[in-house]
């Protein structure tokens, strides 16, 4: 997550992982400025396509959250 944010140059993010039984449950809150501009919901999620793979989050094994908002109440 630290180079996909610097590489997409967010301010950071924050994530909770919890585990229960075989399956994790992670959530990714990631920052951004009121003005961001970041295209498309397509490109957004490109973005979150981009985390998932890093992650290896498709195994079925995992549920995933990502979230990009500018509201810090959100994180």
């Amino acid at each position: 997550m630290r180079q996909f944010v610097a590489g997409h140059r967010f301010d950071g993010f924050t994530r909770h992982v919890t585990k229960i039984g075989r399956m994790q449950f992670i959530a990714i809150h990631v920052p951004t400025r009121p003005d961001a501009r970041r295209g498309s919901i397509g490109d957004v999620d490109r973005l979150r396509d981009g985390i998932a793979e890093r992650l290896d989050a498709r195994s079925g094994r995992s549920w995933l959250t990502i979230d990009f908002t500018s509201e810090p109440a959100w994180t």
